[in-house]
């Protein structure tokens, strides 16, 4: 997505233009003076602080936005059932192990 010189309009800092973009951030340089420039999350400031002007840009951004809460979303249901099934396991070696050892006690 190219977007350097793009026009984004924030709702506290009001209109700015984006003078870096990378994978990860986007830097605007707001016309408030006092604002300057701030570095936000890139594409997850687009669906909560910034909008670009442009209405395909914006659309962009939020389907990139959306693609990576998805596969944030299914990295995290990844993990919590690798550690459901870590405790799993983990609970049937205990469980084993007081097997054995009342197996143990029972013999001697």
């Amino acid at each position: 997505m190219e977007s350097i010189g793009k026009t984004v309009v924030h709702g506290l800092f009001g209109k700015g233009r984006i003078t870096r973009m990378d994978d990860t951030h986007v830097k605007v340089k707001f016309e408030n003076k006092s604002v300057g420039e701030k570095l936000f999350v890139f594409p997850d400031a687009f669906a909560r602080y910034i909008t670009f002007e442009d209405e395909v840009l914006q659309s962009e951004a939020e389907k990139l936005f959306d693609e990576r809460k998805r596969l944030a979303d299914e990295a995290a249901l990844t993990a919590e059932r690798e550690i459901a099934a870590a405790a799993e396991a983990k609970k049937k070696k205990a469980v084993a192990a007081a097997a054995r050892r009342r197996a143990t006690k029972k013999n001697t």
